[in-house]
């Protein structure tokens, strides 16, 4: 199991290390850039974007952000059910 999570975390870096490389490569300097992202301390999300779909990709963010931190409680709240329904 531990050797899917470090799989998998190795994907994730590869993956983006591809797509920085190609967006580098193919982008001209007449392009326009647009950035944004999230920066999480404990539960609060900072959200930063520049460009001019920079509003689209903070709601995206943050809309990512509520997704993970959803996926990160959901297994809590299902066990803790089944510990009630047990005892």
């Amino acid at each position: 199991m531990f050797r899917v999570f470090l799989v998998l975390i190795f994907v994730g870096f590869l993956l983006i290390f591809t797509a920085t490389t190609l967006i580098a490569l193919t982008s001209n300097t007449q392009s326009t850039t647009s950035v944004g992202g999230v920066i999480l301390i404990g539960p609060i999300p900072i959200v930063f974007g520049y460009g001019r779909i920079a509003p689209q990709l903070s709601e995206l963010a943050i809309i990512l952000t509520i997704v993970a931190i959803i996926l990160f409680l959901a297994p809590f709240f299902i066990n803790r059910k089944r510990y009630q329904a047990s005892h």
